[in-house]
């Protein structure tokens, strides 16, 4: 399960098509360098997987439908599950990204992770994207152990990860608690209108 680079391939409704690690342990890498000059970005996408990225040098604008952030050296941001996004460098830019099913943390449905914590997070209509570095340097850390056991693989490395994003997931969990409905959110207006027009570009 090598760290590689991400062949973007959507369908119709800007929904990635390729699989992110596997159906035992879903969660994957990624090393990308992007330059403006050569106009290199990525597009308009979305999929189900949470998607962390750590950015290793330069600047990136990483857009959502209802939010901006400008990622700077050393950051590390979130991108929450079936929200649209995008990314453009300031310059060059390069980065490390992890994409990760929520249920690698929250496990069965009816398990007290996904029921009080990581279902209420994933459909607070607040929580698009989040920049994770004003809250310390821990989450940093927690993104880079992670993917430097996903890059060696060593034996119970699936443990490393699994540990270092529920604790990412949890600190998540913190910030948005007194936003958290637990009940089920509608998906925001913003998204669902921007689908359907990268559809509608897309058919014509």
């Amino acid at each position: 399960m090598a760290i590689r680079r991400c062949e973007l391939i959507t369908d119709k409704s800007s929904k990635e098509l390729q699989a992110h690690g596997t159906l035992d342990f879903p969660c994957a890498g990624y090393d990308e360098s992007y330059d403006e000059e050569k106009g290199e970005a990525f597009a308009w996408h979305w999929h189900e997987e949470l998607e962390l990225i750590f950015l290793v040098d330069g600047s990136i604008d990483l857009k959502t439908p209802s939010a901006s952030l400008r990622l700077q050296k050393g950051d590390c941001a979130v991108i929450n599950s079936n929200i649209l996004h995008s990314g453009e460098p300031n310059g060059s830019c390069h980065l490390y990204s992890l994409v990760f099913s929520p249920k690698l943390v929250a496990g069965n449905e009816a398990f007290v992770f996904a029921r009080r914590y990581l279902s209420p997070l994933l459909s607070c209509p607040s929580f698009s994207c989040f920049l994770l570095s004003p809250w310390g340097k821990e989450p940093s850390v927690w993104f880079l152990e992670a993917f430097a056991a996903l890059a060696n693989e060593d034996f119970g490395f699936e443990f490393i990860i699994r540990e270092n994003l529920s604790r990412i997931c949890l600190l998540l969990c913190n910030c948005f608690k007194d936003q958290l409905n637990h009940n089920t959110a509608k998906e925001s207006s913003d998204n669902q209108r921007i689908r359907v027009m990268l559809s509608y570009i897309q058919d014509h």
